[in-house]
């Protein structure tokens, strides 16, 4: 069991260990890259991003550099119909697609 002091450290371990796993497929790549928006969008409102003396400053660099990496690999992974496939697979997977485009959304929003 874990427990967290608040919840700007619960994310932050939170994106630590998604990032550790392997991303292969367009689910992990959206997972691993929508954690560390969250982790950006929580380190933002708590003004703790931007600020080089911060020892969270170098996190943020790296959740950032982990969202553009996600969005660029997304694209490489789009199918000729739009959709997003599981793997090497040349079939879109609807519900897959729905997942990357909700986190590219996010991304677009932001």
């Amino acid at each position: 069991m874990r427990l967290y002091p608040n919840l700007i450290a619960h994310v932050l371990d939170a994106m630590h260990g998604i990032g550790q796993r392997p991303a292969g497929c367009a689910e992990q790549i959206t997972s691993v890259a929508y954690m560390s928006l969250m982790g950006l969008q929580v380190l933002a409102k708590a003004n703790r991003s931007n600020d080089p003396s911060n020892p969270r400053a170098q996190l943020a660099a790296s959740a950032k550099k982990a969202v553009q990496d996600g969005y660029v690999q997304l694209v490489d992974l789009q199918q000729s119909d739009g959709g997003f496939p599981y793997w090497q697979s040349k079939v879109s997977d609807l519900a897959l697609t729905a997942y990357v485009l909700r986190f590219l959304d996010s991304v677009w929003t932001q």
